[in-house]
């Protein structure tokens, strides 16, 4: 299993602004092994799933970012959207068991932004881009 440091605020803007291309380089690679394996085995959820401080309130979970203009600049980042596209087109059976809140969460509240890729069916989210 391989991973990619759990970002903060400023290296999670920095990874998808091109300030710290060797956790970009990186996070493609584990990205694109997880793809051609069929399954989600390396640590980089925190990337491509985020999640507020205001969303973990109180739980005692971890969280990526404070402010929601930080989710929107690395959302709408042409290098996040270009590895988002591919990991969030898969169901959630295909990310690790422990990873499946996270996406389901993140799905559920940005649901008005995730777009096409995916669609709700029956409790699961399943491709629409084939």
């Amino acid at each position: 299993m391989n991973r990619v440091p759990r970002p903060d605020e400023k290296m999670l803007l920095a990874t998808f602004s091109g300030q710290n291309p060797a956790v970009y380089n990186t996070l493609s690679r584990l990205i694109n092994e997880d793809l051609r394996r069929g399954s989600k085995r390396n640590h980089w959820i925190w990337y491509m799933y985020p999640q507020s401080r205001e969303a973990v309130r109180g739980t005692g979970a971890n969280y990526e970012y404070t402010d929601v203009s930080t989710f929107y600049a690395v959302f709408f980042s042409d290098d996040y959207q270009a590895l988002f596209r591919k990991v969030n087109r898969k169901p959630l059976e295909w990310f690790s068991e422990i990873d499946r809140m996270r996406v389901s969460h993140f799905r559920a509240v940005n649901s008005d932004l995730v777009g096409p890729s995916t669609t709700e069916t029956r409790g699961k989210f399943t491709d629409c881009a084939k």
